[in-house]
């Protein structure tokens, strides 16, 4: 969860200090990397078994709201669909929920995507 490092990561931010337990935020760790078209291309085809007809990559639009406005639901969920962060932050949550439950417990999950979310939406 470390948006980025050091004093500057949501993890370490003050809007957490208190809610998650430091122990065991300094724990947690989940390292990912996001390879190139070209990192992608070199093992797919070093590995031999495979070849690669084509290779794109989009741009997902995280504030697509063209259909929401028909939808039949309040104007305040409404205005939380269109909230900057909303999407993206529900997202992640859907990755990495469980991950963050196991290891910090349920009690803080709402706490946790809610400041999320605003960071995203600032």
């Amino acid at each position: 969860m470390n948006g980025s490092a050091g004093e500057v990561s949501y993890a370490k931010s003050s809007s957490l200090q208190g809610i998650i337990d430091e122990e065991k935020l300094d724990t947690f760790n989940i390292p990912t990397y996001y390879p190139s078209s070209s990192e992608v291309n070199i093992e797919v085809l070093g590995e031999g078994s495979f070849a690669i007809n084509k290779l794109e990559i989009f741009e997902v639009n995280w504030n697509d709201l063209d259909c929401w406005e028909a939808l039949d639901i309040g104007s305040e969920m409404l205005k939380s669909f269109k909230d900057n962060g909303y999407n993206m932050a529900q997202c992640i949550r859907a990755g990495i929920e469980s991950l963050l439950v196991c290891h910090f417990g349920d009690s803080v999950i709402e706490e946790i995507f809610d400041g999320y979310k605003n960071i995203l939406n600032d």
